[in-house]
């Protein structure tokens, strides 16, 4: 049996969170730490392990930032979120040796566009 969560829209609207890294603090087994105020660099820890050790997929791209050793949380507006699962333990090897701890995939909103 897979251990994962999924946060539909309905519920990320209702949490009425203002950014990404208070929006995946609600969660079970993550833990989050801020260094600055808001909108500053931020480490999600999936069940107690590292940022780096966690794998960030935004609508499939990896996110990640070479300097920091983990994804740049509060660069994704909650605004343009439309789902996120977040998948823990074993089935997270699926994706890789950085995705230890687990894999939490964002999927924005799409957006129409009208040609004419």
């Amino acid at each position: 049996m897979a251990d994962d969560t999924y946060i539909g829209p309905e519920e990320i609207e209702q949490a009425a969170q203002t950014s990404l890294p208070e929006l995946l603090q609600q969660q079970r087994g993550i833990q989050i730490s801020g260094s600055g105020g808001g909108g500053n660099v931020s480490s999600v820890y999936i069940r107690g392990t590292n940022n780096n050790q966690s794998l960030v997929l935004v609508d499939g791209v990896r996110m990640e930032s070479s300097s920091l050793g983990g994804p740049i949380w509060n660069a994704i507006p909650v605004s343009s979120i439309d789902h996120i699962e977040i998948i823990y333990g074993p089935l997270s090897t699926m994706y890789g040796a950085d995705a230890m701890s687990g894999v939490i995939q964002i999927f924005t909103k799409k957006v129409a566009i009208e040609l004419r």
